[in-house]
């Protein structure tokens, strides 16, 4: 987006059409906040937001594979279907889910709706000691 204005722009445009304040009221107004500096401001905003967090989500996910990927082959004698998994290759393994399911509830919740904030989840890795 930072290397394509227009393409920024198109993007906005996107997010803007997805804002309540097009929701039209019972008498199928749209409200009077539409297409004005603080509307933009949300939206882009909003946008800039869910642009870092994407990136930020999917830079956690590719370290995430990468450590389970150098778990598979640390404990690969050791994995077998009738066997527990060695507890640092579960922790990795649930980290993983864990970064794959947030990332999901982003992307399904968070992108065309107002200009709320979405908040990235990161599991701390004390929280698969259960494991």
């Amino acid at each position: 987006m930072r290397q394509d204005p227009a393409y920024f722009l198109e993007i906005l445009q996107g997010w803007s059409e997805h804002q309540y304040e097009l929701v039209k009221d019972v008498l199928g107004r749209i409200s009077k906040d539409y297409d004005s500096d603080e509307f933009w401001d949300c939206v882009a905003t909003f946008g800039i937001k869910i642009d870092y967090a994407s990136w930020f989500d999917w830079d956690f996910i590719s370290e995430g594979f990468s450590v389970l990927c150098a778990m598979k082959t640390k404990y690969s004698a050791q994995i077998a279907p009738e066997k527990k998994l060695p507890k640092e290759l579960a922790i990795a393994y649930a980290a993983l889910k864990a970064m794959l399911f947030e990332a999901a509830w982003v992307y399904q919740t968070q992108l065309g709706m107002s200009t709320s904030t979405c908040s990235l989840f990161i599991v701390p890795l004390n929280d698969y000691n259960n494991i």
